[in-house]
Parts: C-alpha cells; structure tokens; sequence
C-alpha cells in the first residue's frame, strides 16, 4: 500500500478516504480514491457549502471541461480526506476552489444528506460584499453570484450538476431558512 501523502506509480498524489458508516461516523479504514467502488455498507464523507454575501447573493462555480458533469453548476465541494472533519474539508474546497478563506467558527452546518456512497453535508459561509474569488481553473471553468431563487431556475433548466437536485432536493428548504430572507 501506498503510504498517505507518498507518489503512486502515476506520479499523481493518491488521495485517501476515511471510511465512515451511513451516519459519517469514521470506522477506522481508508480507502484509496483510485481503488473504485466502496467496501459494501461503508461510505465516504463529502462536504459542501454555499456561500453567501451581504446582498443576498450565493457563489455558483461552473465546473471546469474535463471534469464530470463539465459545465455545469454548483456549490463548492469535495470529498474529505483522510484525517479531515467535514467542516475541514468544507473549508479546504472552498479555498482550492474559489480561493476563499473562512474560520471554521463562522460554517453552519445546513444538513446532511445520504447519497450512494457519502454522507454529504451542506454548509453555510457568510462572507463580505467585496470578497475576492480566485478560481482554480483545473476545477471550475467559471463563477457567478445570484439569489438563492437563481439555484432554482439552474435545476429547473437541467443545468447544475445531477448530483446538486437529490442534494437541493434535500436540503434546499434548510438552506433557505438557515440563509434567511435577504438571499431569496
């Protein structure tokens, strides 16, 4: 096995998951990304989050060509890594993503929902007016700021990524609430 943090025969870093139960609850294994699919009835951890403004406007990221569901739209996010909470994750995402720092204390956590092979938590970060965005272009092809009513019309028109309709399905009514009024 390859050692975290150590070069695979690709000369690409692996990245390694904890493995956790339905309820995120770390079980003491690791699995590598490049290994395929979940040992049966152990998932991975993926955190999300929105990001929200003064003006009531959230941060969408288009995802970069290339990557799966390329072009479409969606919150900043990923996959947690091994050792990583998933408000950390959530933090580490947004920063390689759109280049934004925020303090853990300053996340509320919206929710979680199950999906296939992750629990997914959904943050909310609430950042200045005139924060910089700073996209990574390996993983997001562009950004755009809109009320959260805009995230509606991008699911109703086919065009965020198909994993965001179960998860806004899910979790759409808490983010509303938990962003309040001014971003609708």
């Amino acid at each position: 096995m390859i050692g975290k943090g150590s070069v695979g025969f690709s000369g690409a870093l692996p990245e390694y998951w904890d493995l956790v139960d339905v309820d995120g609850h770390r079980t003491g294994g690791v699995h590598a990304r490049e290994q395929g699919s979940l040992p049966e009835g152990l998932f991975h951890l993926v955190a999300t989050v929105c990001v929200a403004r003064p003006d009531g406007t959230v941060l969408l990221q288009q995802r970069a060509v290339g990557r799966e569901f390329e072009l479409k739209w969606e919150f900043s996010g990923g996959s947690a890594i091994t050792g990583e909470t998933s408000a950390q994750a959530c933090l580490r995402e947004l920063r390689e993503e759109a280049g934004i720092c925020v303090l853990e204390e300053k996340l509320a956590l919206v929710g979680r929902h199950a999906e296939g092979s992750a629990p997914v938590d959904l943050y909310l970060a609430r950042v200045p007016q005139d924060v910089s965005i700073v996209i990574d272009p390996a993983e997001v092809n562009d950004f755009d700021w809109g009320p959260l009513h805009r995230v509606e019309e991008l699911l109703s028109e086919g065009s965020m990524a198909e994993p965001w309709v179960d998860r806004l399905g899910a979790l759409g009514p808490s983010l509303a609430n938990t962003i309040g009024p001014a971003c609708r």
